[in-house]
């Protein structure tokens, strides 16, 4: 933006403020808006198209409420990011402890995208995945609450800042 001061061209001014919106924009939705609008389009693809999958995503982004979330630091690192934190760690675990322990770091790189593949598991889900990710997410997930003064016994241990490393090692 200080480069953008020493113009002294007003017309100079719009077109570079333009090309910064448009910079910003196309990283933005390349960045936010393709992944999700891909997951779910993948989530049902007879009846989810890409499209669809962009609109339930700009509908989910409002539905959010970003700005409440951004209001205070406290609600977003406490609230948000240990909220997240407390379902990525079972995940993580999941697939290291399956990469490493169960499959020895030997894939199958085929059959990952192959109907009735050795990955297929029932209709694409793991039971024991889905236990250990529930059961993993569980310590953390009293956090979530955390940022509306809710109280539990993992916020009063503080228990809650060891969220992301409880739940990766509990797997």
């Amino acid at each position: 933006m200080q480069l953008l001061s020493r113009f002294h061209s007003p017309v100079a001014v719009v077109i570079s403020l333009l090309a910064i919106l448009l910079a910003t924009l196309n990283v933005n939705i390349g960045a936010n808006v393709v992944s999700p609008a891909n997951d779910f389009s993948n989530l049902w693809p007879r009846k989810i198209s890409f499209r669809t999958g962009g609109i339930i995503t700009c509908f989910m982004g409002i539905a959010l409420m970003p700005w409440k979330l951004l209001s205070s630091y406290s609600t977003f690192i406490f609230g948000w990011l240990g909220g997240y934190a407390a379902f990525l760690g079972p995940v993580a675990g999941i697939m290291i402890c399956d990469y490493f322990v169960i499959r020895r770091r030997v894939l199958v790189v085929d059959d990952l995208y192959l109907r009735g593949g050795i990955y297929e598991y029932s209709r694409g889900f793991k039971l024991a995945g889905s236990v250990g990710t529930g059961s993993g997410s569980g310590d953390g997930a009293g956090g979530i609450g955390r940022s509306s003064g809710a109280r539990s016994c993992m916020t009063i241990l503080g228990l809650l800042d060891l969220r992301f490393r409880s739940s990766l090692t509990m797997r």
